[in-house]
C-alpha cells in the first residue's frame, strides 16, 4: 500500500513540473512574443489577462526565489506583445534588461519584491501583470576543516589553517571571504586565552594559540565575520570545538 501511496505522489509530481513547463511553453509559441527557455528553468508564474487576450509567463531561471547580491536570471514572455515592447519594473531593487525577454534582478534587501510587466497587444489593448518573489540572503556557513564545531581530533585539529565560509545546500560554487575573527583557549585550571585574527589564515598569534592545544580544550571561534557578494559584512555564528 506505502509503495502504490509513493507511486501515486511522484506520478502527480512529475505531471506538476510538465505542465508547468507546458504553461510557458505555450507561450512562447505564441505570435511574435517567442522566447528561449532554457531546461534549467525551476519555476514558473503564469497568469492569464481575458480583458486583453493575452498570458504572461515569468520564468526563474536558477531558482524559485532571488538572493541578495546575486544576478538572478529571469524570462518574461507576453503573448501577442513583442519582447522588445515590454515594460517590466521592480518596486525594490534594479531589473537589467539583456536580450530575447530576458533580464537580470539585483535586490539588496531580504523580504519580497514586486515585478511588474506592462505592454500593448496588436489590438491596442494595455495588459498589465504583477507577481511577488522572496527575496532571501546566500545560505552561508563558515567551516574549521569540514565541521562548524562539535568534537575534533586534536590532531586534526592542528593541522588546520584558518576558516572558510561556505555557501551550502544550492547550486552555487563559491566561497566567501572571511574577515577576520575571535579564538579562546579555554582550559580547566587555567585562565583563558583569546586573540584577534584578520582574515581567514591564522596569523602568528593565532597559530601560536592553536599551537598550545591538549587533549580536553575546548576552543571557541566568536565575531566571525565575512565579506558578502554585496560587498556587506555578515556576522556568522559562533563555533565551539572540543578536543579530544
Amino acid at each position: 500500500m506505502r509503495s502504490i501511496l509513493h507511486l501515486t505522489f511522484t506520478l502527480l509530481i512529475t505531471l506538476f513540473a510538465a505542465y508547468q513547463t507546458y504553461q510557458l511553453q505555450q507561450v512562447n509559441k505564441a505570435d511574435t512574443a517567442i522566447i528561449e527557455v532554457k531546461p534549467q528553468t525551476d519555476f514558473h508564474f503564469a497568469a492569464m489577462q481575458p480583458e486583453c487576450n493575452s498570458t504572461t509567463a515569468i520564468g526563474v531561471d536558477r531558482m524559485n526565489v532571488f538572493l541578495v547580491g546575486l544576478e538572478n536570471p529571469i524570462t518574461i514572455a507576453m503573448t501577442n506583445v513583442p519582447s522588445e515592447s515590454l515594460e517590466v519594473g521592480i518596486d525594490d531593487g534594479m531589473i537589467i534588461p539583456f536580450g530575447d525577454g530576458k533580464f537580470n534582478v539585483r535586490t539588496t534587501k531580504i523580504g519580497k519584491v514586486t515585478i511588474s510587466v506592462r505592454g500593448k497587444n496588436r489590438a491596442g489593448e494595455v495588459c498589465s501583470y504583477r507577481q511577488d518573489f522572496r527575496v532571501k540572503s546566500l545560505p552561508i556557513v563558515c567551516r574549521l576543516g569540514n565541521k562548524s564545531g562539535g568534537k575534533m581530533g586534536i590532531g586534526e585539529f592542528r593541522a588546520q589553517r584558518g576558516l572558510l565560509a561556505y555557501v551550502t545546500g544550492m547550486d552555487i560554487d563559491a566561497r566567501m571571504r572571511v574577515v577576520g575573527y575571535n579564538i579562546a583557549l579555554i582550559r580547566v585550571g587555567a585562565d583563558n586565552q583569546s586573540v584577534y585574527n584578520n582574515g581567514p589564515s591564522f596569523d602568528a598569534q593565532a597559530s601560536q594559540l592553536i599551537g598550545q592545544v591538549q587533549i580536553g580544550d575546548k576552543y571557541y571561534f566568536s565575531d566571525i565575520k565575512i565579506r558578502d557578494f554585496d560587498g556587506s559584512i555578515r556576522d556568522m555564528e559562533d563555533m565551539l570545538f572540543e578536543i579530544q
